[in-house]
């Protein structure tokens, strides 16, 4: 799809929130990524399509910390293998949050300019 196609599409969704994960699914693209169109392309977001973006930044971050905690236990031992599989999942998930970080600041540098808030 194209981008204008994925935005009049989510302009015209019943629930615009499950819309972002079923055109990631058409598209073979992550949710993040649909929203980033959106944003990109001046779509305003519904308050639970924002919300999504600041519960996800909040499931990031608590997965680093928890991994971030494990890696430091395996470090003292000599599991290199799983020390490794840890680090690259951290730096994964860290990728992950700044592009969703980079989405909703985006989206809200946005919607200040134009006087529309974001979360409530």
């Amino acid at each position: 799809m194209t981008e204008q196609e994925i935005c009049i599409s989510y302009k015209g969704a019943k629930n615009p929130n499950e819309q972002t994960q079923i055109l990631a699914e058409l598209n073979g693209t992550s949710r993040n990524e649909i929203i980033r169109i959106l944003v990109s392309n001046d779509v305003k977001l519904s308050r639970t399509t924002v919300t999504y973006l600041y519960k996800r930044l909040d499931q990031l971050n608590e997965r680093i910390v928890k991994k971030e905690r494990k890696c430091s236990e395996l470090s003292g031992n000599n599991h290199y293998r799983r020390l490794t599989r840890l680090e690259n999942e951290i730096r994964s998930d860290e990728r992950e949050y700044r592009d969703t970080a980079k989405t909703l600041i985006l989206y809200l540098s946005d919607n200040s300019k134009k006087g529309r808030t974001g979360r409530k």
